[in-house]
């Protein structure tokens, strides 16, 4: 009885044993940026994921609805309506009575969104050392489009601001320190340019007709040059913000006459059928 007894202790023993080490591997679970780092950066489908994100974050409503008070409010195109008086802090800006408190001073989502597009310029290049599929020229379209998104971002905070914290590096774990200090308004924007000029001729020209709604719907060229013009007025350098304009024209009347070429191609074959 006394020998059962043992073999039952040492049975318990070892099942016990083998229940705390598997408890143990079931409790070791990765933290969030390593299952980042290893197991999302692989391929260029992931890169584009990210972009997508990006996009997605600037169609939230709140991102919206202050780029609309950062902007087109300032003009003598808007006029608060009859029930302006219902957003006490849009009524407040109409009224240029804005301080500290005000809904619309909060800048976080548009950080949020630069910090998405410095992560893809951080990743993309280590991506493309992975997947042979992902080549240089799609590479520095990437680079091109989220420069862009990120610039667009800066130009509409500094325009609002004046003077913000600027930084081309990704936020990707709480050791980072994340209090920059508010560069010069002047300062950025020469950035902001620097960086445009840099990648704009790697942009993508136009996207395949597969790809309708990516033509009005994502970064082209034209649009680096539409962004590149206005910049140059903020700066008062009338030439190139002539330079710039004149190229966004000249690519609208391109079109044009490409669209009248096809239609009167399809004219021509319908008459001789």
């Amino acid at each position: 009885m006394k020998i059962k007894n043992n073999i039952l202790k040492l049975g318990l023993l070892s099942l016990t044993t083998l229940t705390l080490s598997g408890c143990s591997d079931f409790l070791e679970l990765e933290p969030l940026d390593v299952i980042v780092l290893e197991k999302f950066w692989n391929e260029e489908g992931d890169v584009e994921d990210i972009v997508k994100g990006c996009y997605s974050a600037m169609q939230e409503q709140i991102v919206i609805d202050r780029m609309m008070a950062w902007g087109e409010f300032r003009s003598d195109n808007i006029a608060g309506g009859t029930n302006v008086d219902n957003d006490i802090n849009l009524s407040n800006i109409f009224k240029e009575n804005i301080n500290a408190s005000n809904a619309y001073t909060s800048w976080g989502e548009f950080y949020d969104i630069i910090n998405r597009c410095n992560t893809v310029l951080y990743y993309a290049p280590r991506v493309a050392e992975k997947d042979p599929y992902y080549t240089e020229s799609e590479l520095n379209a990437t680079r091109a489009e989220v420069t862009a998104i990120r610039e667009l971002m800066y130009f509409y905070l500094i325009r609002a601001f004046h003077n913000v914290p600027y930084t081309t590096q990704p936020y990707l774990d709480d050791t980072q320190n994340m209090d920059q200090p508010a560069l010069p308004f002047n300062d950025v924007l020469d950035s902001l340019i620097l960086n445009l000029e840099s990648v704009k001729d790697y942009a993508v020209k136009k996207y395949p007709v597969t790809k309708t709604y990516y033509q009005r719907g994502r970064i082209t060229q034209e649009a680096i040059h539409a962004m590149l013009s206005e910049m140059y007025l903020w700066k008062g350098d009338y030439q190139k913000a002539v330079q710039y304009a004149d190229l966004v024209i000249q690519n609208k009347l391109d079109e044009f006459e490409e669209r009248e070429r096809e239609r009167s191609m399809s004219t021509a074959k319908l008459i001789d059928g």
